[in-house]
């Protein structure tokens, strides 16, 4: 059962890259020996984390060792909710977007500014 679930993850993480724009890494989950994440480019260095549950644990080492490896590279976490479910008295809620981004407060800073001038033209 388990291998099912850690199959089912990496073909998320495929898709996820895909969708993305950027190559997948083999072995990924060995990161910890290898220095690897889970999708990269010439400018980005992405890693997912995916759940099948409404909550998702992101650790501090994770995003170091991320930016570490990513050196002059864009570097974000992307977190994937796989099928959330959240019931209220209005029924069953779901958002549109189950993936968001974990990056840098300063470099959220650039993007939204860079997003408001865009914007006011």
């Amino acid at each position: 059962m388990k291998d099912t679930n850690v199959n089912s993850r990496y073909r998320r993480e495929k898709l996820l890259a895909q969708r993305l724009g950027v190559a997948p890494v083999v072995a990924s989950g060995s990161r910890w020996e290898h220095g690897r994440e889970d999708a990269e480019d010439m400018y980005r260095l992405l890693q997912f984390k995916s759940t099948s549950r409404n909550a998702l644990s992101v650790n501090y080492v994770d995003l170091y060792q991320l930016r570490q490896h990513a050196q002059k590279k864009f570097s974000a976490m992307i977190c994937d909710f796989v099928s959330p479910s959240l019931v209220s008295s209005a029924g069953f809620l779901r958002l549109p977007e189950d993936q968001w981004v974990c990056i840098p407060l300063a470099e959220y800073q650039q993007l939204f500014q860079a997003w408001q001038e865009k914007i006011s033209r």
